[in-house]
């Protein structure tokens, strides 16, 4: 049986049922090189070359983790990932802190696991692989094995 994951952007409500054949394994390995496992060690993250202007900030547990995408020193978003209903409530919370009527109406979280996206720039400013690579990073995690 597939693994699979809600995925769901706060700023529009746009979600997507995300399964394990929609992860490419070369993809997933290096969001868990450069971003996953620096995270669980308490460093930030990379993505893409040693000159890229991407990176990674966050914290990852065993039934949660929040990670903030930046472009050089500006956020670009803020991906939360459930792995756990108990966890649910404190994330959901963390993503809409501070929002001032700019996130969708979404009441709560859909059942664990779940990956919420939350944008602080506008979509035509996020690189063309960022929603594959929120949902890679949260496969990532609800697949878990050895790492």
């Amino acid at each position: 049986m597939s693994r699979y994951l809600i995925w769901l952007v706060l700023n529009d409500g746009v979600s997507e049922r995300v399964s394990e054949r929609d992860i490419d394994a070369s993809e997933e390995a290096g969001v868990i090189d450069r971003v996953l496992i620096p995270l669980m060690r308490g460093e930030q993250g990379r993505l893409g070359g040693r000159n890229s202007p991407y990176s990674v900030t966050g914290a990852v547990s065993g039934k949660r983790a929040l990670a903030r995408l930046w472009d050089e020193e500006s956020p670009l978003a803020d991906i939360g990932v459930c792995l756990h209903s108990r966890a649910a409530p404190c994330l959901w919370a963390e993503l809409h802190a501070d929002d001032c009527g700019g996130l969708a109406d979404i009441n709560q979280p859909a059942d664990a696991p779940w990956c919420a996206v939350r944008c602080y720039a506008p979509e035509q400013v996020l690189p063309t692989w960022f929603d594959s690579w929120t949902k890679t990073l949260a496969m990532a995690l609800v697949r878990r094995d050895g790492w």
